[in-house]
């Protein structure tokens, strides 16, 4: 994996943990607090789906470094 697809992987494991927190925020908030968080997980959702376009551009543009990922960066990105 080149650097540049480890650093856009990292990104997007980010982006889809705080997608992850906001919607799981979302489940005990009513009224007005469930709409900001709402807003919260719809910019979350928009970076998250940016990350990953990005990975994916990376991917398509960068032959080669689509390939699986290799044990080590399977658990790094598990872990974060």
């Amino acid at each position: 994996m080149c650097e540049e697809r480890y650093r856009l992987v990292n990104e997007y494991v980010a982006a889809a943990k705080v997608l992850s927190r906001a919607a799981l925020k979302r489940l005990a908030l009513h009224g007005e607090e469930f709409v900001r968080a709402r807003a919260e997980s719809d910019a979350a959702r928009t970076e998250c789906d940016r990350a990953r376009a990005a990975l994916l551009r990376h991917e398509i543009d960068h032959e080669g470094c689509a390939g699986p990922l290799s044990r080590r960066e399977e658990a790094f990105v598990a872990h974060g």
